[in-house]
């Protein structure tokens, strides 16, 4: 079998237009992830959250000082059914 010369080449051509089209498509490919997304929150939306965090925080406070004077007292009680629905919860049944 003979190889004609003229073949060789146009196969390295389009060999190398192959590569060059992957090359470009690598560069264009690889801005897109140099982008970065931003977010910006509003001073008053900051505002907001602290309010409604301080909240929570002397909500619970309360909260736990009365189960402490309770426990203190004797006058504390479980409650079953919710303690048996967190178990139930939390094993996925």
């Amino acid at each position: 079998m003979k190889i004609n010369e003229s073949n060789r080449i146009s196969q390295v051509q389009k060999y190398q237009q192959a590569n060059r089209f992957t090359d470009q498509d690598k560069c264009t490919s690889s801005s897109t992830y140099n982008k970065q997304d931003a977010v910006s929150i509003s001073a008053e939306a900051l505002e907001k959250a602290r309010e409604v965090s301080q909240s929570e925080s002397v909500d619970h406070a309360e909260r736990l000082t009365a189960v402490k004077k309770q426990i203190q007292d004797g006058t504390y009680q479980v409650e079953t059914n919710a303690v048996v629905q967190k178990i139930l919860e939390a094993y996925g049944e």
